[in-house]
């Protein structure tokens, strides 16, 4: 696990398991939640039963690693590229001839489920996910190495891919993280809306708006064109899900603390979209209210107590309503 130093020092830059994210290539995080974690405004992740067995592992896989390939690995902490000092990374080892003191190549440890063996090619090759492709190419950068090797550890086996440094992607991954790093986390500037369940969730916690007034945001010519744009993605639906989602986000940000906006449809018609936030609702766990109501039966007061004690508040959330008309017609000539 990473220490509370090495934390905070990853925060300071870009690290290897950012970057994926900020491309839009990690099926598990997106920009959002690398702002929203650089920034301090989420706390760190705390790991969970599967990335406690892999933390497990890690050292068993190491060792057996280093034994089968005849090399001495050390775990170097996180490291800072030489020149480029915001980007970071923190190798799971770096390899070395036994006695020798130049390092021949970096080491990346994966503990996986059988679900994910579908996601990896032939071993010996750099048929990897995506994600953890870029992963070891941002090692390769910071470290200067030349070459990373990958163990996957799936179904009890390691399988060995070797990754060879690509500096034409490391260019484009150095520029996209440095304009994400300078235009976002400090400028403390959200990244824009990109279709993700992290913005969705991004968006409901920072906008918790409460008054009954409706105040309205009046649309210009850019939300016009995200509210047209998102009536014809609605319309498409099946091949647009993500535009959908992305251009809702566009306008529930533009929303902001506002209950809604007001435009002119392509009729003139004034039109309203809201997004209101719906009162707080009440769980009731009726199984657990009954079992002990039922253990306690010697009083009808004791009903009332039973249910309090397995009730629960849960938080509204806020409605995003486009206007009725939108169902009534179809996406011919749009």
């Amino acid at each position: 696990m990473l220490s509370a130093e090495q934390l905070a020092q990853r925060r300071a830059g870009i690290s290897a398991t950012d970057v994926s994210s900020i491309v839009g290539l990690n099926p598990w995080s997106s920009p959002i939640d690398v702002y929203l974690d650089k920034t301090g405004r989420k706390p760190p992740f705390e790991g969970n039963s599967r990335t406690k067995w892999g933390n497990l592992l890690e050292p068993q896989i190491r060792d057996d690693y280093a034994e089968r390939r005849g090399l001495r690995v050390e775990v170097p902490g996180t490291l800072d590229h030489p020149e480029v000092t915001w980007a970071k990374a923190t190798p799971d080892g770096i390899c070395y001839w036994p006695g020798g003191a130049v390092p021949i190549n970096g080491l990346e440890i994966k503990s996986h489920s059988s679900r994910v063996a579908h996601m990896y090619g032939e071993p010996g090759t750099d048929a990897v996910p995506a994600h953890i492709l870029i992963q070891c190419q941002w090692n390769l950068f910071v470290s200067g190495l030349d070459i990373w090797d990958l163990v996957a550890f799936i179904d009890n086996q390691p399988l060995d891919y070797v990754i060879r440094r690509d500096d034409e992607l490391i260019d484009m991954l150095r520029d996209r993280c440095e304009r994400f790093l300078m235009d976002h986390i400090r400028a403390d500037v959200p990244p824009e809306p990109d279709g993700s369940a992290s913005y969705d969730k991004y968006l409901l916690s920072r906008f918790q708006q409460r008054d009954e007034e409706f105040r309205k945001l009046e649309a210009g010519d850019k939300l016009i064109d995200a509210v047209h744009a998102l009536r014809i993605a609605r319309g498409h639906a099946d091949h647009y899900e993500q535009t959908v989602d992305t251009l809702t986000q566009e306008l529930k940000l533009a929303c902001g603390e506002f209950a809604g906006l007001e435009y002119l449809d392509e009729h003139g018609k004034r039109e309203r979209i809201t997004y209101r936030a719906s009162k707080d609702g009440t769980r009731t766990d009726w199984e657990g209210a009954f079992r002990e109501y039922v253990a306690r039966m010697t009083n009808d007061a004791y009903a009332q107590e039973a249910i309090k004690n397995h009730s629960r508040t849960t938080p509204g959330s806020r409605r995003f309503v486009v206007p009725r008309a939108w169902s009534k017609t179809t996406s011919k000539g749009e």
